[in-house]
């Protein structure tokens, strides 16, 4: 296909979507992180930490679980976790910053009296997105987004883990197969956490053994011996444990402790492995990963999508900050300080982002066998997203470009700590 009709073809299908309703020394699968280019040891710490952590991010999701799976796609929310602050702030491949006027606003005294309103913009359009600029710009100037001119900083992201690039290498970092140690570690403390989380006399106990080595034969023997087994498929705990031994492939290439990584990483290891799913390097007529809302993919009331040639655009969110607000924001010892904190706090937990996974996957490579895999593909056939079949993403052994540059994973709550 020519790659512009392939590329009209991705955009127009991510458009469709986006309105669609051994007993050794302790296995070392979580030094991954460091060895992937991470600034800092990893966080959470351990596999016991680590599966608790993606279970929190599925009990937020639960409510859309289903409807993604059914979609193809994967949601997380555009909110910091707890702990990331400015200058850090825009993690989850959306960045964003206050705005009056088309410039920056660090801080309340920062304004100027009767510059016009103060807004929020929220932009998750690539930092190699190549082209993007002027025209952004141009729109982002009229009345009806800013009114101002802005700077390509407002319009698209800038850290360096916010790239087309190291999507398409995490996708390809979470696709690897374990190794088989590796494998039965994630899958026993998968089954061992799920466990111990049902609570009982024994729970304690059995907690302090989950978080032991549970490739030592002894220590798997006692949590055997408390009631763990990794469950096959058609139990009714299969899913949970899948879901969250698949989570762990974070370590693989992400930062455990955010939203985005853990979710895309969850699916796409399923879908990689047990579905036997190839992806292809996101398209370059992908500009970002799309704004959209919980639910019914409608982006929450106080927020609007920016126009961009009179159309919607679902790369960057406009949320104007009432005169109230910003009348209250200097009696904030924490927003006094950074108003981008204001954002992330007052609209990032509201937003949503959405990668449209199926639409990545190379045509005719999933099979749907496995009950998982038939729920994930349904009768649809992976749609050609406009990526180039002969170009693989990165290979192992590279540094993830997702980790690399990242900030020190945040003291409090880690993986998802945010309220979705």
């Amino acid at each position: 296909m020519n790659r512009y009709l392939a590329a009209s073809a991705a955009l127009a299908f991510f458009s469709t979507v986006i309105v669609a309703a051994s007993g050794c020394s302790a296995p070392a699968e979580e030094d991954l992180e460091t060895a992937y280019g991470a600034a800092t040891p990893p966080s959470p710490s351990g596999n016991y930490a680590l599966a608790e952590s993606c279970s929190r991010l599925f009990k937020r999701h639960a409510a859309v679980h289903d409807v993604d799976l059914e979609l193809g796609t994967i949601r997380w929310g555009v909110a910091d976790v707890p702990g990331v602050t400015d200058p850090d702030l825009g993690q989850e491949y959306c960045e964003y910053k206050a705005v009056q006027a088309g410039k920056i606003i660090k801080k309340p005294s920062d304004m100027v009296a009767g510059a016009g309103k103060l807004s929020c913009v929220f932009t998750s359009v690539f930092k190699d997105a190549s082209g993007v600029d002027a025209k952004l710009l141009s729109e982002m100037a009229k009345p009806e987004n800013l009114g101002a001119t802005s700077t390509a900083s407002v319009v698209r992201m800038q850290f360096g883990f916010n790239t087309r690039g190291a999507a398409t290498q995490l996708l390809a970092d979470c696709s690897r197969a374990p190794a088989a140690t590796t494998a039965t570690t994630r899958a026993r403390t998968a089954a061992c956490f799920l466990e111990a989380a049902k609570g009982g006399p024994n729970a304690a106990q059995l907690t302090t053994i989950c978080k032991a080595n549970l490739n030592d034969a002894s220590k798997w023997a006692e949590a055997q011996a408390l009631g763990v087994s990794v469950k096959e498929a058609g139990h009714p705990e299969y899913e949970p444990q899948q879901d969250i031994a698949s989570c762990m492939a974070v370590t693989q290439g992400g930062a455990s402790w955010r939203n985005s990584d853990p979710m895309i990483c969850s699916r796409t290891s399923r879908a990689a492995n047990e579905c036997s799913c190839k992806f292809q390097s996101v398209p370059s007529s992908l500009n970002g990963f799309p704004l959209t809302g919980w639910v019914d993919d409608n982006i929450p009331s106080s927020c609007r999508l920016a126009k961009v040639d009179n159309a919607d655009y679902p790369f960057i969110a406009i949320c104007d900050v009432t005169e109230q607000e910003v009348a209250d924001l200097p009696l904030n010892p924490t927003y006094n300080r950074s108003v981008q904190t204001f954002c992330r706090d007052r609209f990032g937990v509201d937003l949503v982002m959405k990668l449209p996974l199926r639409a990545l996957q190379r045509p005719s490579t999933c099979q749907t066998t496995a009950e998982f895999c038939d729920r994930y593909m349904g009768d649809e056939e992976s749609p050609n997203a406009g990526g180039e079949p002969g170009v693989e993403p990165g290979t192992e052994g590279t540094t993830s470009p997702r980790v690399e540059g990242a900030p020190p994973p945040p003291v409090t709550e880690p993986a998802g700590g945010s309220t979705h």
